[in-house]
């Protein structure tokens, strides 16, 4: 607790100042007493003690004679002395001889010992130098203590008068170092009540005090300086807030009508090149496949990859600004990895070939045949790593690797390898960075964009997934792509178990060192055959009698028959043949070989062999088409047909009757929106292809009148499909929110055409037969020989299942292969689930989860050919996107129905037909 009267610094200096000289003087006086005191005690010691060396002298004789009463006379007249309080003189024996004077003798615990105020002195008495007795002289001292305490009084006094004195001088001192003090807390106080920051405090020092006033003095000028400038700001600062308010929203304005005039730009752009390079395109394709001089073919076949090459970079361009706009979606429906890498090789098969190059896929054992993923945007980052490994690789092999990286998050790891040039260690940061390759000159040596890799980055970022690079300059770079993986088939990491009875069969795969021959041995021996590898110079000196099989290059055939016929040795020969090259099917034909596969090596081809290896009866052949060829539907499959044709433009409406007559389709066209619903209701066509943008009526307003008019009269939805340039920006859109089924970009391909046209009318019964529009082309003649399920007790017919995709998934199957199974368990063991979460979808009425679930169960349904079931599940996700839930909402009661009858139509599957018998 703090004294009141000491809480200022002025009563704490001098209560200081009086306390250091009173503990001084009382500390000197202390000390100078008790030096006095032992002073005056020392002297009357010696004094005591000289008095009895004299005594002592004196009583020698009496002592020596043991005279009591002669020691008795001499030390009588000492005893006289005031101070002297007792003599005593004492033989060697302890014998006391003679004795004066009345020492008090005081109690120390258990003994008795004289009064502490008394001095004790003791002389020897000697004779002859013999020591005959002591003298004891008791002599009082208590003068002594009372000038010890006269002194001690004095000394208080004294340092009481110098503590007064030191008090005043104190005060009088503190003052000079107080008063500025005093002031400037009592400037402080005044600031702190009034605020007012305009008080000078004088400065009276220079000293430590004088430094505090002048740094108080220059914050009061700063603090003052400081509120000018803020009076000064505050006057002006509604006037700068809507200054700078009117630029920022000019900033923004120009920055949103910036960014909107890029997008037109963009979507116009893009719409401007593709409608012209759809005639470009389409037309360049069907020159190709005409009959022409070799001149002019080689002409159309630079025109037709020219305007591809185009094509691609537009697209590459078109999805950097859709990533970059953020509006990317990423879509989760089953797909099957080697398919995708599989496809890929298949596209770039001839690029490959025209370079020399190895093209290989290599798929690992643990790769499910199925994962949950976008298929596009996987299949566009295997093709964007392969086309930048093919640019840079002049000689050598890439090879499309897939794998599954196992763990607590499993992913699907994908590889595309190259022997190319390489990548210099400081540019690989840098490589994925968008208009960006490791070296500027490459863009003149290789050409590119330099946003491939970009794009790839990107969307492996938007799956969840990563992408990372190795290279060595010179010897080759590889891609490593890791995507989160989501199986819808169990996963096994182990290969399939080998048949029983392959293991001692050899088989010798005489190719060239490299990876295709690397990996087909793997897989010919997971397989459970015994793989033997040579090159095909070596291949005579491999022959055997215990050889079970020979993979070979169909050039080789004529050296290895002869011997082969002159040896006990009759294995099965494979043939190899390079791209373009129909050699192998050739031999084939001439049963010189059993079977025979092209280049690039993909992973079905791979399996198709190994099926072959293990039934020899079944011959297959994967020769590749001739370049510039197209691959279409057959006339069994979209023959007579009838489309409607809407397109506002005289060259793409030639171009569609051309393109569609060469997949034996009937075609009418119309010109506008009003035609297209006039030519609907009037009835006779299987599917409508309809342009966007046209007078007077648009094609998406005119879906949504045949949608309404349909509804209105109680009829099934006529599939529509939308014909348009635009892939960014709303009306990239617009297909699906005006009830468009499905949507083809320009520019297409025959072959693009062809697939989006069996997807939706090759299973469905054909229309009858409508008049036709004026230009329309006539229809060709309707096959004779479907292979539908017949109708019947019992059994389902096309409306419920189509039975051209169930021969499409047993012509896929190897020989003994149990593909169609398979297939058909995921989906009875998938589709009541996704219908269960559809139905769940319609019971809340989220419009979002009803489109992706409708979509997930839409896309089961087409992989097995559930047409009903799939045709309501689409309904419903027209309806979903387009917001209109209760229409979505009615189809439900059909749903469940639907499946059953799907599934009955799938048991119907497993009966024996007549005179097969049942499958194991």
């Amino acid at each position: 607790m703090v004294i009141p009267a000491l809480r200022s610094i002025r009563a704490k200096l001098a209560m200081l100042v009086a306390l250091a000289v009173l503990v001084a003087t009382l500390i000197a006086a202390w000390s100078s007493a008790v030096r006095e005191s032992d002073r005056r005690r020392q002297a009357r010691l010696a004094e005591l003690q000289g008095i009895g060396a004299v005594l002592a002298n004196t009583l020698a004789p009496t002592v020596s004679r043991s005279d009591r009463y002669g020691a008795l006379a001499s030390i009588r007249a000492m005893a006289r002395i005031p101070r002297i309080k007792q003599l005593t003189v004492t033989l060697p024996s302890g014998d006391t001889l003679a004795d004066l004077g009345s020492a008090v003798l005081v109690m120390r615990g258990d003994q008795k010992t004289l009064d502490p105020s008394l001095l004790v002195v003791e002389a020897p008495i000697q004779n002859s130098g013999t020591r005959i007795g002591t003298l004891r002289i008791v002599a009082d001292q208590s003068d002594l203590d009372q000038a010890f305490n006269e002194s001690i009084a004095a000394a208080l006094a004294a340092g009481l008068l110098a503590a007064l004195a030191g008090l005043a001088v104190a005060l009088q001192l503190q003052a000079l170092i107080t008063r500025p003090i005093r002031d400037l807390m009592q400037a402080m106080n005044d600031v702190r009540n009034t605020n007012a920051f305009d008080r000078v405090v004088p400065q009276t020092s220079r000293d430590e005090t004088g430094a505090l006033v002048a740094s108080f003095n220059e914050m009061l000028a700063h603090i003052r300086q400081r509120d000018n400038l803020l009076a000064r700001h505050r006057d002006r600062l509604e006037a700068d807030v809507a200054e700078r308010t009117v630029q920022l929203n000019q900033a923004r304005l120009a920055a949103e009508r910036a960014n909107a005039a890029k997008s037109d730009f963009l979507a116009t752009m893009s719409h401007e090149i593709r409608t012209p390079m759809t005639g470009l395109l389409v037309m360049a394709e069907l020159l190709s496949t005409s009959p022409l001089s070799p001149r002019l073919q080689r002409y159309a076949d630079v025109i037709l990859r020219s305007g591809r090459g185009l094509i691609a970079i537009i697209n590459d361009i078109l999805d950097f600004s859709k990533i970059e706009a953020g509006k990317l979606e990423i879509e989760h429906i089953p797909l099957d990895p080697a398919m995708l890498a599989d496809d890929t090789a298949r596209l770039f098969a001839e690029r490959a070939a025209a370079k020399g190059l190895e093209l290989v896929v290599d798929v690992a054992a643990g790769v499910p045949h199925e994962v949950i993923g976008d298929p596009v945007r996987i299949g566009q980052i295997i093709a964007n790593l392969t086309n930048n490994a093919l640019k840079f690789t002049a000689t050598g092999s890439v090879v499309i690797r897939l794998a599954v990286k196992s763990g607590a998050a499993p992913a699907l790891v994908i590889e595309v390898a190259d022997t190319g040039i390489g990548i210099a260690p400081e540019k690989l940061a840098t490589i994925f960075d968008a208009f960006t390759q490791a070296e500027q000159s490459t863009a003149r040596q290789y050409g590119g964009t330099g946003i491939g890799l970009a794009i790839c980055r990107r969307l492996a970022l938007a799956m969840g997934g990563t992408i990372e690079v190795e290279s060595e300059p010179g010897r080759g770079t590889t891609f490593r792509v890791f995507v989160p993986l989501a199986t819808a088939t169990p996963l096994h990491t182990e290969p399939a178990e080998p048949t029983a009875g392959t293991a001692a069969r050899i088989v010798l795969i005489a190719l060239e060192d490299g990876p295709a021959r690397a990996v087909l041995a793997r897989r010919i021996s997971e397989a459970g055959f015994k793989a033997s590898v040579c090159d095909t110079e070596g291949l005579a000196g491999h022959l055997g009698a215990d050889l079970y099989a020979i993979i070979l290059r169909s050039n080789a055939f004529a050296e290895v028959e002869p011997r082969l016929q002159a040896s006990t040795a009759h294995p099965i020969l494979c043939a190899v043949s390079a791209f373009g090259d129909g050699s192998g099917a050739l031999l084939v034909e001439r049963g010189r070989a059993s079977t025979s596969i092209s280049t690039p090596l993909t992973s079905a081809d791979m399996t198709e062999l190994i099926g072959h290896l293990k039934s020899p009866h079944t011959t297959i052949t994967t020769a590749a088409p001739d370049v510039g060829m197209f691959a279409v539907a057959g006339p069994n499959r979209l023959a007579g047909r009838h489309v409607l044709a809407a397109d506002d433009t005289a060259v793409n409406r030639e171009i569609l009757i051309e393109a569609l007559g060469q997949l034996g389709l009937t075609v009418s066209c119309v010109e506008n929106g009003v035609q297209a619903v006039e030519a609907v209701k009037r009835g006779g066509y299987d599917l409508v292809l309809m342009d966007g943008s046209m007078p007077e009526m648009d094609g998406f307003e005119a879906t949504r009148a045949i949608r309404a008019w349909e509804a209105a009269e109680g009829r099934p939805a006529l599939p529509v499909v939308a014909l348009t340039a635009h892939v960014i920006g709303p009306e990239a859109q617009a297909w699906r929110e005006a009830g468009m089924n499905d949507c083809v970009t320009k520019p297409f391909t025959i072959a693009t055409l062809a697939r989006t046209l069996e997807r939706w009318i090759a299973a469905a019964p054909v229309a009858p037969a409508a008049s036709l529009a004026p230009g329309a082309s006539q229809p060709a003649a309707p096959s004779a020989d479907a292979a539908d399920i017949p109708s019947g007790a019992g059994q389902p017919d096309d409306a419920i299942l189509d039975r051209s995709v169930i021969d499409e998934i047993r012509q896929l199957q190897g020989p003994g292969g149990d593909l169609l199974d398979r297939v058909v368990g995921l989906y009875r063991s998938h589709a009541p689930a996704a219908l269960d979460r559809l139905c769940d979808a319609l019971a809340s009425g989220h419009a979002k989860d009803i489109t992706s679930t409708a979509h997930a169960l839409r896309s089961v349904c087409r992989n097995i050919g559930a047409v009903s079931l799939g045709n309501l599940c689409a309904a419903a996700e027209t309806a979903a996107r387009a917001g209109d839930v209760a229409t979505a909402r009615t189809l439900e009661p059909a749903l469940r129905p639907a499946l059953a009858a799907t599934l009955e139509a799938l048991a119907y599957l497993d009966e024996p037909e007549p005179g097969v018998a049942r499958r194991a």
